[in-house]
């Protein structure tokens, strides 16, 4: 299977200051990889340099992405290729909705309703981004814009910082359906509960491209959260050595 992502011997550096160094991985379609580490091993800086977010500069090496390298391409050229970056920490923006964010996408509300539905958002679609959302709620509120979106590689920080229980397995199952090419919808889970509000239909799965996802945690519970996504054989795991 030809790879939709390929980073050779990366180099990257703020200012003068080395932050990786001879990086090399390959991800194919569907993939799920996730790149552990101790803090300050590099794993925000491996994805941001993908994404090409400033202060970030790669030195030396390449990212490839369907075969052609994206390092000389501006932010947003590589998000129209098909890359989006979920961020760690997202702004609230007060006046802008999810809604209004999906109709200036050209994206139908049945799409918004279905996937908002499938990361229990569905009664914060109308309201500020962001605005007031606890962590896990902007977890979900990330995940679901990119996934309106359809990207084709979804790169996400430490997706279990911040995040409560409910909310983890609502991500671990949405992130197992997009890498498998399906999209999880239907009636949200009931506040504080993780299953299906009683005498409703269960959750359903519609096809669509399959996402591959590239993911950096921690060790500690970021190993034990982040372990029940990687449940497709085609997944691997990556560990950053603490950069001395």
């Amino acid at each position: 299977m030809k790879p939709l992502l390929e980073i050779e011997n990366l180099t990257v550096a703020i200012d003068d200051e080395p932050l990786l160094s001879g990086v090399n991985l390959t991800v194919a379609p569907g993939e799920i990889h996730i790149v552990f580490g101790p803090n300050g091993t590099g794993k925000s800086s491996l994805i941001k340099a993908i994404m090409g977010l400033p202060p970030y500069r790669v030195t030396s090496g390449d990212v490839r992405f369907e075969g052609e390298s994206i390092l000389g391409l501006p932010i947003d050229e590589r998000a129209r290729l098909g890359v989006g970056l979920a961020f760690q920490q997202p702004p609230a923006v007060r006046d802008v909705s999810l809604s209004a964010l999906s109709k200036a996408l050209g994206i139908e509300k049945g799409k918004l309703d279905d996937e908002a539905a499938g990361l229990g958002m569905g009664g914060h679609i109308n309201g500020g981004l962001n605005d007031g959302f606890s962590g896990g709620e902007q977890k979900r509120s990330e995940l679901l814009q990119l996934l309106l979106q359809r990207p084709k590689l979804l790169l996400i920080d430490e997706p279990e910082s911040g995040v409560d229980v409910d909310s983890l397995k609502l991500l671990t199952a949405v992130i197992d359906a997009s890498s498998s090419g399906t999209s999880r919808s239907g009636n949200e889970p009931s506040a504080g509960s993780s299953s299906p509000t009683p005498g409703a239909s269960s959750n359903t799965c519609t096809p669509r491209a399959a996402t591959s996802w590239l993911m950096g945690g921690s060790y500690a519970r970021g190993r034990r959260s982040i372990s029940s996504i990687r449940s497709q054989q085609t997944g691997s795991e990556t560990a950053l050595p603490r950069r001395e």
